[in-house]
């Protein structure tokens, strides 16, 4: 699963928690008992960027009131964006053009929430953008925004929302508490009573945006090779664990030319390269926002000691350059 992707998911599976834990006053003017309604074909067809891609949402939901008081009407929409770039700017002008396009294409009110992974901002706020001419203010824009470097990862991951579980990697946490609160925060999701698939998603998007160094790993698996953990082992199904799978039946498919061990021995350890890779690529994009296609290809052609090189690095790292990349 890709980096958009694993948002996309995240979001759709816990709207109502992304609301309860962020915007609590928004999650309360909401009917609950009607299911949202995620337009994402709508979204896609009136909503054309080039540029870094993002990820986008858009719900429809049933409001316990008018949310428009010349109306009787209970519909209203939320449109999220994640940001991964690391300004508010461009984001501001796209909002503005965004909720003129879903309104003219609705005819409901949007209420548009921003998602900034590296920008701080005062954590949860609001963001305004206006439009003057000869110092008059001629269109002016508000909307909510959450910059999750701001929020404190250690108060977060003691929570027992779902989102906030999922997240904490991407908040402020220092160095010498990230490997804590990652088993935290893993520890927390075991106890929670989810279906296989939305814990699967949650375990995934820890593993995805919380970066540990070389040294952050070993006292991670550390601690949760600690009685306290042993549930969390039992039911810890990592996309590393998924990759061997996958690569060890191909290497029993090519064990078939080259002896069985061969090719299982082999299979494995393309499996473990893979899922490296492809975990990679997803914290890379959620630092860096989307990849340039020369990173990707220089990323494929990086081995096991290269790829535990930028893995190691990747924390400290500020542009792909400081990774070779």
């Amino acid at each position: 699963m890709d980096y958009d992707a694993r948002f996309k998911s995240l979001l759709t599976l816990f709207f109502r928690e992304f609301l309860e834990l962020f915007f609590p006053e928004f999650a309360e003017r909401i009917d609950w008992r009607h299911a949202p309604e995620f337009l994402d074909k709508e979204l896609q067809s009136i909503i054309v960027e080039s540029g870094p891609k993002t990820v986008d949402l858009l719900a429809k939901v049933w409001s316990r009131d008018a949310p428009r008081t010349e109306s009787t009407e209970r519909l209203c929409l939320i449109h999220v964006e994640v940001e991964a770039r690391r300004s508010r700017d461009a984001l501001g002008k796209r909002i503005s053009r965004y909720v003129n396009r879903i309104d003219e294409t609705f005819d409901l009110p949007v209420i548009p929430i921003a998602l900034y992974l590296n920008v701080r901002g005062e954590g949860i706020g609001w963001q305004s953008r206006e439009l003057t001419c000869w110092g008059h203010t001629i269109v002016s824009y508000h909307f909510p925004y959450i910059g999750l470097p701001a929020l404190d990862g250690a108060t977060f991951s003691e929570s027992s929302n779902p989102i906030a579980l999922a997240l904490t990697g991407l908040m402020n946490v220092s160095p010498q508490d990230r490997a804590r609160i990652k088993s935290e925060s893993v520890w927390r999701i075991e106890r929670l009573r989810l279906d296989a698939r939305r814990r699967a998603i949650l375990i995934q998007s820890i593993e995805a945006f919380t970066v540990l160094d070389e040294q952050q790993v070993r006292e991670y698996e550390k601690l949760l090779r600690s009685p306290r953990f042993q549930k969390v082992r039992e039911m810890q199904k990592t996309i590393y664990d998924v990759a061997e799978e996958i690569g060890e039946k191909r290497g029993l498919e090519k064990g078939v030319a080259k002896g069985r061990e061969e090719g299982r021995q082999e299979g494995r350890q393309e499996g473990r390269q893979e899922g490296r890779r492809e975990l990679l690529l997803e914290q890379l994009s959620v630092k860096f926002g989307e990849l340039p296609s020369r990173s990707r290809r220089r990323l494929q052609q990086l081995g096991a000691a290269e790829l535990d090189r930028v893995a190691r690095d990747l924390l400290n790292a500020r542009t792909l350059s400081d990774l070779g990349l």
